[in-house]
């Protein structure tokens, strides 16, 4: 977005301007946020974040799918932030909402931290997108979901557009799958209508993942289960070998 907005404004046209791009560029993006976030379940009281959140109309429409949940905003561009800030400013107080200036190839979270992560029409400007995608996985939890909304691409208008805007490069299927596994994600689905791309794919749950989730030891972390974990199999073990002695 901030490349965008430098792009489209190369003299200061200051805040009012760049305010009325945001707001163009959110009302040009509905359809593709309608149907896109219509691919996928949220859940009410889900954490989401949403990896440039332009003028934050979508933060108002996740507020919406997750009205128990909270949805975060993250985006280079100052403007946008303020922009999205002010769109959002009753969740933000009521505790609902929050967003930040930042990029994603260095995301201000914790691992595990979200179930849901949407990037629509920003990860053409996503600098170097194998590391973004493997710190975009760092946040997530495990079985969380990463929603990608942009161009099919491949097309000539795609590559004028990569040449007049610095930075932006539209990815094709097989690439985006490609850097998708690539980056430890699973299951990657690719649907298409009207010359756009909804992008599905998760992180992967491992056995100790599972293992959690039935116990309800969520809040546990894995180092303090795995050892809990070696501690009973010792004691089994020392039981084990006790009963053959006692037997003998």
């Amino acid at each position: 977005m901030k490349t965008l907005l430098k792009k489209s404004f190369p003299f200061h046209a200051g805040p009012k301007a760049e305010g009325y791009l945001l707001s163009a560029s959110d009302l040009w993006n509905t359809p593709l946020s309608l149907w896109g976030l219509s691919q996928v379940t949220i859940p009410e009281d889900a954490e989401i974040l949403e990896i440039g959140c332009g003028g934050g109309k979508n933060l108002e429409r996740l507020l919406k799918k997750a009205p128990k949940g909270h949805v975060y905003g993250i985006d280079t561009s100052f403007r946008a932030v303020d922009f999205a800030y002010r769109q959002n400013e009753k969740a933000i107080r009521e505790g609902r909402c929050s967003v930040y200036e930042g990029a994603p190839d260095v995301l201000p979270f914790n691992e595990k931290k979200f179930d849901f992560v949407l990037a629509a029409e920003s990860f053409y400007f996503w600098k170097d997108p194998e590391t973004c995608l493997k710190e975009v996985l760092r946040v997530m939890k495990p079985g969380a979901s990463l929603l990608i909304l942009q161009s099919k691409g491949g097309l000539p208008l795609h590559r004028i557009y990569e040449k007049l805007i610095p930075g932006m490069k539209v990815y094709g299927r097989s690439d985006l799958k490609e850097l998708l596994e690539d980056a430890g994600f699973r299951d990657v689905t690719i649907r298409s209508r009207l010359g756009a791309l909804a992008v599905v794919s998760e992180k992967p749950v491992t056995p100790l993942d599972t293992a959690r989730r039935k116990l309800h030891l969520s809040s546990i972390p894995y180092g303090k289960l795995t050892a809990a974990a070696l501690s009973a199999a010792a004691l089994g073990l020392a039981a084990y070998g006790a009963s053959r002695k006692y037997r003998s």
